[in-house]
């Protein structure tokens, strides 16, 4: 039997299955280098997966703490890259529980965490089956994969937060109060500007970087405006545009520019 929760790790909400025909615990590989996690080595740890298939483990991850339903637990979980979760959870979790009650007609999931009794909650959600299997990194719309694994867990954080700007729309855009144009009066000569606009705000410490780029995505949610992930930079400490670098210490032409 399988039952489904909602957890968080490190703050972001994750999906978590338990399958007792799973004999171990498995989390997307994904996750563990977009909040660096400390990855230990695993040799030739084969794992066989629902179309019959194996896979090789792509290492693991010591004290894993995860939040369920308000609960800390905290357990090893092999990096696997599985599909429709981000964490499954298996015998080798359930072991670590000693006597448990698991109901699969009221879907809870009943045991001892110390010296407190504590009852798990399905998630009642769409009803779907999960099995272990080879993720096609090709077809998927997931955005983790786009985001480099250098990049500092806070910003993919925030980014996972707020993913659905990034998504291809759908559909024709939304009706908006005002059209684009710019009204000028008759006879009015064309307006001369700059062809390029002086960055005035800068944020002086990275949380204030952080809390900037929360207001920029909550506006482009807000006013259901998109984003393509791949031509956005975010955390960076240098930048190319347009043939020049530039940094906090000023512009430049790009190296690439000048070869």
């Amino acid at each position: 039997g399988t039952m489904r929760f909602k957890g968080s790790l490190n703050g972001m909400i994750i999906q978590i299955l338990l399958g007792s025909g799973s004999s171990n615990n498995f989390l997307q590989p994904r996750l563990a280098h977009c909040l660096k996690f400390p990855i230990e080595p695993v040799y030739n740890f084969q794992v066989l997966v629902g179309n019959g298939s194996s896979l090789i483990a792509k290492g693991l991850v010591n004290n894993l703490q995860v939040c369920m339903q308000g609960h800390a637990l905290q357990f090893l979980a092999y990096l696997l890259p599985v599909a429709g979760v981000d964490l499954v959870l298996g015998a080798a979790w359930l072991a670590t529980l000693g006597p448990h009650i698991s109901d699969y007609s009221t879907l809870t999931l009943k045991f001892y965490l110390g010296t407190n009794f504590i009852t798990m909650y399905n998630t009642h959600a769409i009803a779907e089956l999960f099995t272990l299997q080879v993720e096609p990194p090709v077809c998927s719309q997931d955005n983790w994969l786009d985001l480099p694994v250098t990049m500092e867990p806070e910003v993919a954080i925030l980014l996972h937060t707020y993913k659905i700007v990034f998504a291809i729309p759908k559909g024709l855009p939304p009706t908006r109060s005002q059209n684009h144009a710019i009204p000028m009066m008759h006879g009015t000569s064309p307006v001369k500007v700059r062809p390029y606009r002086d960055i005035l705000v800068y944020s002086p410490a990275w949380q204030s970087h952080l809390q900037h780029l929360e207001i920029v995505l909550q506006l482009l949610l807000k006013h259901q405006l998109y984003a393509r992930i791949s031509k956005c930079s975010f955390g960076m400490q240098n930048i190319e545009y347009l043939g020049h670098s530039v940094s906090g210490s000023g512009s430049g032409v790009s190296m690439d520019k000048g070869k």
